[in-house]
C-alpha cells in the first residue's frame, strides 16, 4: 500500500519580537489560511533615538515530532511618533522567503503595542 505524505497541511502560529520582548500566538491546526482574531500585548519601550521600534515577525508551522519550520519573516518599523495613544494602524506586510502575507492591527496604549493579526 502506498503511503501519502501530507507536506502541505501547516499548523501556523506568530512569533512577535521587540528586541527581548516576544508574544507567540495560539497554533490554528491544519490551516494554511488562519485567522488568529487574538490580542497580544508587547511592552514596546524599545526605540531607538528617532522613537522607531522594530518588530520582527516570524510564521512558523508547528510540528509534533521534529522542530517547528519557519514559514516567513517580516519587519515593521513602528515609529512611535506616528502613532498616538489609542490610535490603531492595520498593516500588511509580505513573508519571505517562503511568500504570502500577514495582515495586523497594532494600536498604542501607555507604552504597549497591541496587536491582533489575521494571517492572508
Amino acid at each position: 500500500m502506498r503511503r501519502i505524505l501530507k507536506t502541505n497541511i501547516k499548523d501556523p502560529y506568530v512569533l512577535f519580537f521587540i528586541k527581548e520582548e516576544s508574544v507567540r500566538s495560539t497554533t490554528i491546526k491544519k490551516n494554511l489560511n488562519p485567522v488568529y482574531n487574538e490580542r497580544l500585548f508587547i511592552a514596546a519601550p524599545f526605540c531607538d533615538k528617532d522613537n522607531i521600534a522594530v518588530l520582527y515577525i516570524q510564521v512558523m508551522d508547528w510540528d509534533k515530532i521534529s522542530n517547528d519550520d519557519n514559514c516567513g519573516v517580516a519587519v515593521y518599523h513602528i515609529n512611535i511618533n506616528e502613532l498616538q495613544l489609542g490610535d490603531t494602524k492595520q498593516v500588511k506586510l509580505n513573508l519571505s522567503p517562503e511568500g504570502g502575507s500577514i495582515s495586523f492591527s497594532i494600536t498604542h496604549h501607555n507604552s504597549i503595542t497591541t496587536s491582533i493579526m489575521r494571517n492572508n
